[in-house]
């Protein structure tokens, strides 16, 4: 079932009555923008819901490609407010952009985009570290190149293969004119000698810090006010909404059945609110039953005793054999 939609005059802002009994108004700086602009999205969400997203897209004219996406929490009086570069490899078409807003159900609405003479047509990459610090979002598979950097190899395995493979280095030197290979791969000097290794992937680190309680209190006492992701200069994984434990919750205690809980989840990766990298494709559906395993998971998911990786593992299994499809 499709869910309705409620389309506003442009720069009028609208309201959208929600699950949580709360209302999102929002509204742009301005009607149309060109290429390099910034557009400045303000709205008030009426009340809030603690722990509830503000989860916000925009999307080209042709409703096929996220030219951005984001989520957050509201201020605590309600109101919030986000701005974004209208420029990048996103934006390659002129016409009617949407902007969706998610706060308990969808509401959009729409401005106009124009290129103009000197738009930019290659990734805007930052020239200098502290360039690269300020726009770690920009790293990211959506806007990049899918699994470049792979957080599993180490700064050294990229250094390694610049040096050694002509092909290789040819193909960088054409994808990020101007930058080195440092710049795009490598770790920053931090006030810790040694820290972090070229020779360890920046996985190794995210694990130890999640797995390993002395280094998290390293790390905490080192980096005060700073996450690991932020130190590595790698793109945080994209949080499930707490709303979505409380749906995964009552699907445990059975209070909602399989058929709309499966449909919930196909809702929420199809709509880009549970963000899921190198999520299997189904091929068929399949009248297999959810195992038993996986409504445990739910449950021990929703009330803290496992991780979220731990439950997404339970939905790769899921389209893997079939029961969801994407």
């Amino acid at each position: 079932m499709k869910l309705p939609v409620i389309i506003a005059l442009v720069c009028i802002g609208f309201t959208a009555s929600s699950v949580f009994g709360a209302t999102a108004t929002f509204s742009t700086d301005k009607t149309s923008y060109s290429s390099g602009e910034s557009i400045k999205l303000t709205g008030t969400i009426t009340p809030v819901n603690n722990g509830q997203f503000v989860i916000v897209q925009i999307i080209n004219p042709s409703d096929s490609d996220l030219v951005a996406a984001d989520q957050f929490l509201p201020n605590s009086d309600g109101t919030f407010s986000k701005t974004y570069l209208a420029d990048g490899p996103k934006w390659s078409q002129e016409g009617s952009y949407t902007i969706k807003i998610f706060y308990g159900e969808w509401s959009e609405k729409t401005f106009q985009f124009k290129k103009t003479s000197d738009s930019v047509t290659k990734p805007t990459i930052p020239k200098t570290t502290e360039e690269k610090k300020e726009l770690i979002p920009f790293y990211d598979e959506k806007t990049m190149i899918p699994g470049f950097p792979d957080l599993n190899n180490s700064p050294n395995y990229y250094f390694e293969r610049y040096e050694n493979e002509p092909a290789y280095k040819a193909w960088f030197d054409k994808t990020f004119p101007g930058l080195s290979i440092k710049d795009i791969v490598g770790y920053s000097t931090t006030h810790v000698q040694g820290f972090p290794d070229p020779d360890k992937a920046p996985q190794y680190y995210i694990t130890r810090y999640k797995t390993d309680t002395e280094f998290k209190d390293w790390f905490d006492s080192q980096f005060k006010g700073k996450t690991i992701y932020l130190v590595l200069q790698v793109v945080p994984p994209v949080q499930i909404p707490s709303w979505v434990k409380e749906n995964a919750s009552w699907w445990s205690t059975e209070k909602i059945d399989d058929a709309t809980f499966i449909q919930g989840i196909e809702f929420m990766i199809k709509q880009k609110i549970i963000v899921i990298r190198n999520l299997p494709t189904s091929q068929a559906l399949t009248d297999e039953s959810i195992p038993e395993w996986v409504r445990k998971n739910a449950s021990w998911w929703s009330s803290g005793k496992i991780t979220e990786d731990d439950f997404v593992n339970a939905i790769e299994y899921l389209v893997q054999h079939g029961i969801i499809r994407v």
